[in-house]
Parts: C-alpha cells; structure tokens; sequence
C-alpha cells in the first residue's frame, strides 16, 4: 500500500472507529457535504453530524455492516467507498456511498503529506 492510499485511508478508518478528534484535522475548514437535498457546511458541523448517524442505524435496523475502500485516480485526489450492507426483517440491502476528495499541500510536500480534504459526500 503506497503512502498515498495509505494517507487517503487514515480518514475513514478513524470514523470506523468513531474517532471523531482524528478525523477532524483531516477536513478543511471550508468543507462541505452535500447528503441528498441538505448541505453541511463546516469541517465541525461534519464532524459533529457524524454519532448521530452512527446511533441512527442500529436503531431503526437489525444489523448495519460498514466497509471502506479506496480508489487514487490522480496525484491529488481519492475516491473513498463506504458500502453499508443493511439487514432488517430478514431482508439485505447494499447502500453505497463515496466521498471525493482533494487535498491541500503546501509548498513541494508529497501527497503523503495531507494536511486537509476537501471532501463531498455522494449518495
């Protein structure tokens, strides 16, 4: 695994683990996810929305299995998969989503050097 994918992951690992204070530096302050119809507008108002989410699934369905997996099409940029297999009352789906992201560098850093994402949530 290069430093890039490496670095591309660190993010949605920490959310796996529901570590929201690691994976707040990773969004820039200016960041937005665009959910559907409703836009978050801030890396802290992402951030904050996300235990919500986390409690939401368990309670409306009888099991939610999340996975994540990256794709690095360019220099700058990943692709982040996040497939949730959703069972309830005995039936499966697959809800996938991706989050686009760039990422800031200063100066000649290498990309494994991110300090930011620009991410976009899409459904």
């Amino acid at each position: 695994m290069s430093s890039l994918h490496r670095s591309a992951a660190a993010f949605p690992e920490s959310l796996a683990r529901e570590d929201y204070c690691a994976a707040r530096p990773f969004l820039a302050d200016d960041c937005s996810y665009q959910l559907c119809e409703t836009k978050i507008l801030g890396a802290d108002q992402i951030i904050e929305s996300y235990p919500a989410h986390g409690e939401v699934g368990p309670q409306k369905f009888d099991q939610v299995a999340s996975e994540s997996s990256v794709e690095i099409p360019g220099e700058d940029s990943a692709i982040l998969h996040y497939p949730d297999t959703i069972t309830h009352g005995g039936e499966t789906h697959v809800h996938q989503c991706r989050q686009h992201i760039l990422w800031a560098r200063t100066g000649a850093s290498p990309p494994s050097d991110m300090t930011t994402l620009r991410a976009r949530l899409q459904d």
